[in-house]
């Protein structure tokens, strides 16, 4: 009955306080996580796959502003994992499904992202510096204030901002014809058409028309490289 009290109670004999009971209690006091332990780490990803089960144990990861530098996440499923402002500089997420987590404000900066899944992420002002994003699935991903510098990409991702009336970000990634402006998501066309529907020849139309251009031929080059190829 004791044995069964404490782990009831989130300890164990062995082990001390439940890691999983741990992650949850501090939900409302994530700036306080300091690095996890291998064993916290494990408990709070298969806690998280319990949840995207939509099982009743299960707790959404919430690891936001944990220190993660160079932890090995490879393979791990992240999916909807709030990461925001978490420090995963080195670390390796090669494989890694982070479809739909949010990691604004991330430090990425060296991190192995080869082949992740970051289709719907949210990676606004994240710092991607030097990160490996080769073969990286970052279909419908906000890059919106994203720092790519020296990013490894197997495609090129243009950002440009502040620009328009939202004075925001607009991501273009060239090779599959995608801008992104605030919540619109469409193709270069798509795009040219929608400024001159909703701007015409205001001063953010002419700044979109300004850079409409420019976009356009490096799509040229995309697609001429296509034809070579």
């Amino acid at each position: 009955m004791a044995a069964a009290a404490r782990r009831k109670d989130g300890y164990s004999e062995k082990h001390g306080r439940n890691p999983v009971r741990r992650h949850q209690e501090r939900r409302e006091d994530v700036m306080s996580i300091q690095k996890p332990t291998v064993m916290e780490l494990q408990a709070i990803l298969a806690s998280h796959a319990r949840w995207l089960r939509a099982e009743e144990a299960g707790v959404r990861a919430d690891l936001r502003g944990a220190n993660l530098r160079g932890a090995d996440l490879s393979g791990a499923d992240l999916r909807r994992a709030d990461l925001s402002r978490a420090d995963l500089s080195g670390a390796n997420l090669r494989l890694a499904n982070l479809r739909r987590a949010d990691l604004s404000r991330a430090n990425l900066r060296g991190a192995d992202l080869s082949r992740a899944n970051l289709s719907w992420a949210d990676l606004r002002r994240a710092d991607l510096r030097g990160a490996d994003l080769r073969g990286a699935d970052l279909r419908l991903a906000n890059l919106r204030g994203a720092d790519l510098s020296r990013a490894n990409l197997s495609e090129r991702i243009i950002t440009v901002g502040p620009i328009g009336s939202r004075n925001d970000s607009l991501v273009y990634r060239v090779d599959a014809d995608e801008v992104r402006a605030g919540c619109w998501t469409g193709s270069l066309a798509a795009f040219e058409a929608r400024v001159l529907e909703v701007h015409g020849d205001s001063q953010h139309g002419k700044e979109y028309g300004a850079l409409i251009p420019f976009l356009r031929s490096l799509a040229g080059v995309a697609e001429s490289i296509k034809v070579e190829a």
